[in-house]
């Protein structure tokens, strides 16, 4: 959709916009880092007012295409919230936004000031380069909102500085790289029986089995299963857990799921990223689990199970499994990883999920679809000599 161009104020070592030109502006100032021969560090502030780009759902959907691009150039962004945000003002774009935590293109940090009021809703800085801010003078004058970039360097400088101390005084609430180094992050952290549960991943590794699925499928030792249980707790919390009307959902990957069954054993990435050697799944293993799937789904109402395509998920990018507003875990291809257990950003990413799992038309996430799926997949395996139970 296009966006409403702002309409330049003259202003001496700056262009400022008026109130109707805060979102174009923004799409300016990424055009200008664009703009920029070398890969520049992008420093956002926002201590109120972040709605104004995220309650348009589809200026958020062009915002986000832009910083992709932003990113793609070689640019990386640090951003500096407030705790307070809503939760339904991020939770359309938190999918990207995971993402892009996890391809190492955003850090993002968090500040509880929850007494005070600004008139600065935003700040934006590349440091030596040019500054943005957005700035409420209702207070003083009749002009609202506005926003004005800056080039000279006196005032690049001084709102570098404010932003420094806004991040000097923030915390990250994302933890990255969990698999490889989950520093006790998710130590104590157990989802809980009424919260909503999802899994996008592309096999049924997680969630099936209880405390024993490790030692049994994919022949681990003892001090790998009190490793996984004490540091990946929440993966290891089986779907007979939740409660009765409780939605737990899963979306697996029927082509990986078709082409392992090809094979007399395949690789699980992400045991291969926690345990630090490779880690493999035999067929008959993911034969039994696929029997367990069906039991499941013809004995928990509230379970539900849907396949698609490679194509969906080399859309989504990214794996991920959320714990209502509990914890969640996101992955891609390579091993990069990240979890959250804030209520915000887990409530967020949880609304994501749910978003993406209404958007899938229902006759193809039907129990009809996956049952005659997975008898299609059961009736091949007896056919390959596995055991089907």
């Amino acid at each position: 959709a296009p966006v409403e161009p702002p309409q330049p104020l003259p202003m001496k070592n700056a262009v400022v916009y008026g109130r109707k030109g805060v979102q174009g502006s923004a799409l300016q100032y990424l055009d200008l880092v664009l703009a920029q021969t070398e890969p520049q560090e992008i420093l956002y502030v926002c201590p109120e007012g972040l709605d104004m780009y995220t309650r348009d759902e589809k200026f958020g959907a062009v915002l986000m295409d832009r910083l992709m691009e932003v990113f793609a150039a070689g640019h990386t962004l640090s951003v500096v919230l407030r705790t307070d945000y809503k939760m339904t003002d991020v939770s359309a774009f938190s999918g990207r936004w995971l993402v892009a935590h996890l391809l190492g293109y955003v850090r993002s940090y968090y500040f509880d000031e929850f007494h005070k009021t600004y008139d600065e809703k935003m700040l934006v800085v590349v440091r030596d380069k040019m500054a943005m801010k957005v700035t409420d003078n209702r207070q003083t004058d009749d002009s609202g909102v506005y926003t004005a970039i800056y080039f000279d360097k006196p005032t690049v400088e001084q709102i570098w500085q404010e932003c420094a101390g806004y991040q000097s005084r923030s915390k990250q609430r994302f933890h990255y790289h969990l698999f490889e180094q989950p520093d006790g992050y998710l130590r104590g952290v157990t989802p809980l029986p009424d919260r909503a549960h999802y899994q996008f991943v592309r096999l049924p590794h997680f969630g099936i089995k209880g405390a024993e699925w490790g030692q049994e499928d994919f022949n681990i030792t003892d001090a790998e299963r009190e490793k996984l249980l004490l540091d990946f707790s929440p993966l290891c919390v089986p779907a007979s857990y939740y409660e009765a009307q409780t939605p737990v959902r899963y979306l697996y990957c029927e082509d990986d799921i078709e082409d392992a069954l090809l094979k007399s054993r395949h690789v699980c990435p992400e045991l291969t990223a926690m345990l630090g050697r490779r880690v493999v799944m035999t067929t008959q293993t993911l034969v039994d689990r696929l029997a367990l799937l069906k039991k499941m789904l013809e004995q928990k109402k509230d379970f539900e199970v849907c396949f698609v395509r490679d194509e969906h998920f080399k859309k989504l990018t990214m794996q991920i499994a959320c714990w209502g507003d509990v914890a969640a875990i996101g992955w891609i291809a390579g091993g990069k990883s990240t979890a959250c257990k804030d209520y915000t950003n887990t409530n967020a990413l949880t609304g994501f999920c749910e978003s993406i799992w209404a958007k899938i038309p229902n006759i193809m996430k039907s129990r009809r679809a996956a049952l005659r799926k997975l008898d299609t997949w059961l009736k091949k395996a007896a056919k390959y000599g596995y055991r089907v139970e």
